[in-house]
């Protein structure tokens, strides 16, 4: 009797530090659930645009400078989602792929977003499926994850916007390059990125032990660091931190680096410093720094022209699995049990001025990337299940 009550109370204390552990984001299944939810419009001026042209684009990289943003969509993403546990159909489907949108020019309501030609690829590149990106301007280098059937990689390309192409240069894929579950990219250079791995257990192979390492909090994600040499063919990849589902990630300045943990309902901020001499340079090392929590689940992240972190994710996860389960067999919203709850939360971070909402409802769901163009005061937003995007006004 004595040892089963002994075991009763380590098996209690254990439950209790989990519940801690995980409160944070168990309490979004109660506080966040739809009927709860609180609507908030903190944008001002917002429209829907493009919604018959593009659909499930889940990141966004801005050039502020030239007026243009990058779109990474997949359409396919409904039947095939290596994230999510989506494996029905891996066949890419019509209007998959990198779009361009020319916001700044003269008509930004009438100018539609245009996709890219992806080069050598005669067949269009068949077996993509693009998730994060991101664009290193000094060398118009494009850096693309790409959840394809024949395996997760990393392709990194030669952006002309001129010619709206992209030429591909080289691909990483492979556990000796630990892409094992690619999900975000931050540039540093254009030989030189971070790039987030959200789980350790790919569910594709693993999909329970996936499943585990999701509601468990595992930090068996993290932020791993790639140096290429100049002509390509030699890289070095080093692991620099373990995190809870890792998702976006972004240099927040030239030292903090700032990585959204889905598993945590947080986001982590690090100091990265670097170590160089006459011939080589070290692979940085990210020391913790702060922790950012957050009532929403976060996706991807973005810094914009005055510094500010906006955060883009999502309310309620019960609500983005229904989507995800069900976005297929719903385009056209009247379908049985296609009353989805598909729900958005978009935010802003400073040190100075702590974590404010800026938008949180359905009309535009399933946040993924907020961006924002502070001179010409145009953000826009883009959503992992949703058609289109959300423009707004500032």
């Amino acid at each position: 009797m004595g040892i089963l009550r002994s075991t009763s109370a380590v098996l209690a204390l254990l439950l209790s530090i989990f519940l801690y552990y995980r409160s944070s984001v168990l309490l979004t299944f109660y506080t966040n659930a739809p009927e709860r939810l609180p609507r908030v419009n903190n944008l001002g001026q917002y429209d829907l645009r493009f919604q018959h042209l593009i659909r499930n684009c889940e990141d966004l990289a801005l050039n502020e400078q030239e007026g243009w943003v990058l779109l990474s969509c997949d359409p396919g993403r409904d039947e095939w989602n290596t994230v999510m546990g989506t494996f029905l159909n891996p066949t890419k489907a019509l209007g998959t792929g990198l779009f361009l949108y020319r916001y700044a020019e003269n008509a930004p309501e009438t100018n539609t977003p245009e996709m890219l030609r992806l080069l050598p690829f005669e067949d269009g590149h068949a077996d993509f499926h693009p998730l994060g990106l991101d664009h290193h301007a000094a060398s118009q280098t494009l850096f693309v994850a790409n959840h394809a059937a024949s395996g997760s990689k990393i392709e990194i390309y030669h952006f002309d916007p001129v010619q709206v192409s992209a030429t591909l240069l080289t691909t990483l894929e492979g556990e000796d390059s630990q892409i094992l579950t690619p999900n975000s990219i931050a540039a540093i250079s254009g030989t030189e990125f971070l790039f987030t791995n959200d789980h350790y257990f790919r569910v594709r192979d693993h999909p329970l032990l996936a499943k585990v390492e999701t509601y468990a909090g595992i930090p068996g994600g993290g932020v791993v660091h790639v140096r290429l040499s100049p002509d390509g063919d030699g890289r070095e990849v080093t692991p620099l931190a373990r995190i809870a589902f890792a998702n976006g990630v972004v240099l927040l300045n030239e030292s903090t680096v700032a990585v959204a943990s889905s598993g945590s309902a947080a986001i982590f901020l690090y100091h990265m410093t670097t170590t160089t001499n006459e011939t080589t340079a070290a692979p940085p090392k990210l020391t913790p720094t702060g922790r950012i929590a957050l009532p929403f689940i976060p996706d991807n992240l973005s810094v914009d022209g005055k510094g500010k972190l906006l955060v883009a994710g999502h309310p309620h996860a019960p609500s983005l699995e229904a989507v995800a389960k069900k976005n297929r067999m719903c385009h056209d919203q009247d379908g049985d049990g296609c009353q989805l709850n598909r729900l958005s939360w978009i935010a802003e971070w400073s040190e100075a001025d702590g974590l404010e909402t800026l938008y949180v409802g359905d009309e535009f769901g399933t946040s993924s990337t907020a961006v924002r163009d502070v001179g010409r005061g145009i953000g826009i937003a883009s959503g992992l299940y949703e058609r289109g995007l959300l423009v707004w006004k500032s």
